[in-house]
């Protein structure tokens, strides 16, 4: 699936079909580095005033407009043609930078993606397959060497074929999809169960797309944050073996219902600590509410219904609040009882929260263990703990979070996000089909996953 580097030729942009201009794609250095075109001319003209830079090369500089600004680095559409006949669309260009020098007219254009074998119709294109490697061949070996298929429930198909130096996926749609919607939903999807499983980054994807079945496949080109297989950890978090075919496909039926909070989930809490509180609660309470739902109180009680309780509940409060005779803050709880009683039919976030710890603790007992009555001291469990830390911090509240003193805050706080990104990982993982058994042993065997344990055990019981 790989393209010769650079690719040389000309290129024009995708409204002016007969400014063409001769230029080369090449990668910029670094193993994460985007694809950079370079033309002699002007693929995109400017908005631009000139100044003499030092080097005695003339900088086209962008105009002090803001809108102009913003124009010259809008993403586009171009088109090229290499000197060997290749054709190739670049996606997502954004123009760089302008010069001109001693040496001429010159543009650095990125591109975030470059279909290599034919020029399509930017973003709108559909397609009907989609090849992809995902990490390394031999992570996949356990699958054997026979080509597997497995049909999903939407009647589209996933291949897999295990190759000398490669394995490879096939993802066959029941019908044609964007490029976007093919990489967001199938490709990363596959990619982010193998970093659920890896408790890390995946070395790299790659693929090609199809237009129609009958079509030659076109090798697709991009920028991915890759990470270097010495990098990372040695000992996968879940044992591969248990990512089979038909794992791989309902997943990209659960991924499809989470978009991409998956990937949130793999990538892992980041930050300061308040900020991963705040986060990794929102993704939670997704998570949830894409998975489990709002229960069947919406079935039960009907929309009209529903409207009916609000308007009553809001009637009484009002009049039980005028009854204190302080109008200077009607508005003010008017807003708040129409904020709350919005929300009738929703499960609240301490259910939500409640109802993830409990399949997470039926899976791996371990998980929240150590969250006992006597190291959570003031909480009511772990789930008052969460509630109460994603309170603190959506609402901003000043006060102590627990009965201790306010520098224990920000080790509450810790402790509830460390045991919510291991609750939300057990949750996925489950959701793919994996068994629960292999979960449990997998994690209980994990450096991983005792730090975690010995990093709550430490920070609640100093609270005590």
């Amino acid at each position: 699936m790989n393209a010769v580097w650079p690719l040389r030729g000309e290129f024009w942009h995708e409204k002016s079909t007969d400014a063409k201009v001769n230029g080369a794609v090449s990668r910029a250095s670094g193993l994460n580095g985007e694809a950079v075109l370079t033309v002699d001319g002007n693929l995109l003209p400017p908005k631009r005033r000139v100044r003499n830079d030092s080097n005695g090369e003339y900088w086209e500089l962008l105009s002090e407009s803001a809108d102009e600004m913003v124009e010259n680095f809008s993403p586009f559409v171009g088109f090229g043609l290499t000197d060997d006949g290749v054709k190739a669309t670049l996606l997502n260009c954004r123009l760089s930078r302008s010069m001109v020098g001693p040496s001429g007219r010159k543009q650095c254009i990125t591109a975030q993606t470059i279909l290599v074998g034919a020029h399509v119709s930017g973003h709108d294109q559909l397609y009907s397959a989609i090849r992809f490697e995902v990490d390394e061949a031999w992570r996949w070996e356990h699958l054997g060497t026979s080509p597997l298929r497995q049909t999903l429930s939407d009647g589209a198909y996933l291949a897999f074929e295990h190759g000398a130096k490669s394995a490879e996926f096939t993802y066959v749609s029941a019908s044609r999809r964007t490029l976007r919607d093919l990489e967001s939903g199938i490709v990363n999807a596959v990619a982010t169960l193998a970093e659920l499983c890896i408790g890390d980054r995946v070395t790299g994807v790659s693929y090609a797309v199809q237009i129609d079945g009958e079509s030659e496949w076109l090798p697709v080109l991009f920028e991915y944050d890759r990470l270097q297989p010495d990098k990372r950890h040695r000992r996968p978090l879940i044992p591969f073996n248990e990512l089979t075919l038909q794992t791989v496909g309902r997943w990209l039926d659960v991924a499809t219902r989470l978009d991409n909070l998956a990937d949130a989930v793999a990538q892992g809490p980041t930050g300061v600590v308040e900020i991963q509180v705040i986060s990794t609660c929102a993704i939670a309470e997704g998570v949830h509410s894409r998975l489990y739902g709002d229960g069947d109180l919406s079935e039960v009680i009907g929309k009209v219904q529903r409207k009916l309780i609000r308007s009553a509940a809001y009637d009484a409060g009002m009049r039980q609040f005028d009854t204190l005779n302080i109008p200077k803050y009607r508005d003010r709880v008017a807003d708040s009882l129409r904020t709350s009683l919005g929300a009738l039919s929703r499960k609240a976030f301490a259910t939500r929260i409640s109802e993830l710890g409990a399949a997470a603790v039926g899976t791996v007992p371990e998980v929240l263990e150590d969250f006992d009555a006597q190291r959570l001291a003031t909480f009511k469990n772990w789930s008052h703990l969460v509630t109460s830390s994603r309170n603190s911090m959506a609402h901003q509240s000043r006060e102590p979070l627990g009965a201790g003193p306010a520098s224990d805050k920000y080790d509450y706080l810790l402790a509830a996000v460390m045991s919510l990104d291991w609750v939300l990982r057990i949750e996925l993982l489950g959701r793919a089909g994996v068994r629960p058994s292999a979960i449990r042993s997998a994690l209980l065997a994990d450096n991983r996953f005792e730090m975690y344990r010995a990093n709550v055990r430490a920070i609640l019981e100093h609270r005590v």
